[in-house]
């Protein structure tokens, strides 16, 4: 015991510049987050508290490790101070994960079988949300007191679970059990129910990422700081379904620098896993189907045959055709939550008599989506966002993504980035595309609905033409760069990596707090 204590001493000692700067951090940045005018102390010690072990784990954990327990930690926070429904879209999330937590794992169109707890209702009225207004301050934890709060057994029927007919079950399953184990563990407390949920959706998330980080080879620490990102974090600890999402683009990421690092040739394995992964992307963001794609342009010699190559399309074919009918699944299930000028067939008519406006409304919205991706860096939804902090992560992710200087084992060759570029494209004109349709109003120029939320994906994928590593950084005769301290460079990465997660923290606390 007494050597536990003291080794716990030696790390925190050996790190003891890193703690006394997030210990700063946290001051400065609970003070910022609200014009200086108040300092929570509670909280200053909370946050603190959370970061100190992610960041000892630096020192001795694997990056997989590291990222696991960041998430786990740093997530935790958001799980239960992020107040309820404060993340977009998450009441219909948390309706859907109800609706499975009672057995019903399958959406009806008929209304009255659309039968959940009254507590949906409950926490509607409670938060004031009104599906539209996200930005002006809710109720925060200390005024909803679901700890003191019973479920109810009263069931009632909530047409808006419909909101999420284009997600499959499997991506609410986590939510779900939580809500149900909740119920089980407490007879029935509704703040157990609710935050277990959160919880276990963040767990997902950072099991996936775990695997995903171990997978990536030598670009592990670019998918570390991807999945640390503030964002996606704050989101994977709700009930949206957009953390299986994120989960998915960094396994597919993960995979493609798996097959350009290792030095074995391509498998049928290999295409199977990424055809899998792909095809999950039917079930949560439709247009990443196309991802598939990119295995095409990968080098012949890379694969262990001619045959193994081929393989791929027939993965296309197979992912195209779970597309296809999963797209003609929930487009049977008849939305109630859209306005009244929405309707697809009229929206196909006006295409049709209209193709030059329809042409313009997407391009429009093509362009529209490169200002969209600001959403990533401005530390979440509230109306709280620091210019300062959007400006500085900036410039880190693009010294991680430009500068890593590690190489991979097989140069990317010059049509798996334009096919990149390719895919990326077809991902925001398909994404826009399909908003035209579902939910913008027949013949309106501007196209409604999209966030920049759905394209993390590509985020990451634009490493692989970004990156610099081949051009800029030498390497010796064993193919080796024998200057590069790597375990320095990690370290300083994932801190700083960290400190951002601290900071948006403090944010959501002069937010709502």
């Amino acid at each position: 015991m007494e050597k536990s204590i003291k080794s716990l001493f030696d790390v925190c000692w050996e790190n003891k510049y890193l703690l006394l700067i997030a210990a700063g951090l946290t001051i400065f940045g609970a003070s910022y987050s609200t014009g200086f005018d108040n300092v929570y102390w509670k909280f200053v010690v909370l946050i603190f508290g959370l970061s100190i072990i992610p960041i000892l784990a630096t020192s001795f954990f694997k990056t997989e490790n590291v990222v696991f327990v960041t998430i786990v930690m740093m997530g935790s926070f958001f799980v239960i101070f992020s107040p309820v429904f404060d993340v977009l879209d998450e009441p219909a999330h948390f309706g859907r994960a109800v609706y499975i937590s009672e057995g019903n794992f399958k959406l009806q169109n008929d209304n009255d079988k659309l039968q959940i707890s009254k507590d949906y209702d409950k926490l509607n009225k409670m938060t004031g949300y009104n599906g539209i207004n996200r930005l002006d301050p809710k109720k925060n934890f200390f005024h909803t007191k679901l700890f003191s709060m019973k479920t109810d057994k009263n069931k009632q029927s909530e047409t808006k679970i419909k909101a999420t007919r284009p997600y499959s079950t499997v991506m609410y399953l986590p939510s779900a059990f939580g809500i149900w184990l909740g119920k089980v563990l407490s007879n029935g407390n509704l703040g157990v129910m609710f935050y277990l949920g959160r919880f276990f959706n963040l767990l997902m998330y950072a099991i996936m990422a775990f695997f995903a980080v171990k997978m990536a080879g030598k670009w592990k620490m670019i998918i570390a700081v991807f999945s640390i990102q503030h964002l996606p974090v704050y989101i994977a600890a709700s009930f949206s379904q957009d953390a299986f999402f994120y989960g998915l683009c960094l396994l597919i990421a993960a995979k493609f620098i798996q097959l350009f690092d290792k030095k074995e040739a391509i498998t049928y394995k290999d295409v199977a896993v990424i055809g899998v992964l792909c095809g999950l992307m039917a079930f949560t963001k439709l247009p990443y189907i196309m991802l598939i794609g990119l295995m095409l342009f990968i080098p012949i010699k890379r694969y262990e045959s001619k045959k193994v190559y081929l393989s791929n399309f027939i993965a296309i074919a197979l992912i195209i055709v779970v597309g296809l009918l999963w797209t003609k699944y929930y487009s049977t299930l008849e939305p109630t939550d859209l306005p009244g000028s929405v309707d697809q067939s009229k929206q196909i008519s006006h295409i049709i008599s209209h193709p030059k406006a329809f042409l313009q409304s997407m391009l429009i919205g093509g362009t529209n989506t490169v200002l969209l991706l600001k959403q990533y860096f401005t530390f979440g939804w509230s109306y709280h966002v620091s210019d300062i902090a959007y400006a500085l992560y900036l410039m880190f992710i693009g010294s991680v993504v430009f500068m890593y200087p590690r190489r991979l084992a097989n140069k990317i060759n010059p049509f798996f980035k334009l096919a990149i570029i390719g895919v990326s494209l077809g991902i925001i004109l398909l994404t826009n595309f399909i908003m035209y349709l579902t939910f913008t109003g027949v013949g309106e120029p501007i196209i409604k609905g999209v966030q920049g939320r759905y394209f993390f994906g590509i985020f990451i994928l634009l490493t692989f033409i970004l990156n610099l590593s081949e051009k800029i950084f030498a390497v010796d005769d064993l193919n080796k760069q024998t200057y590069f301290n790597e375990k320095v460079y990690d370290k300083t990465v994932l801190f700083v990596s960290i400190l951002f997660l601290i900071w948006m923290a403090t944010l959501r606390v002069g937010a709502y707090y």
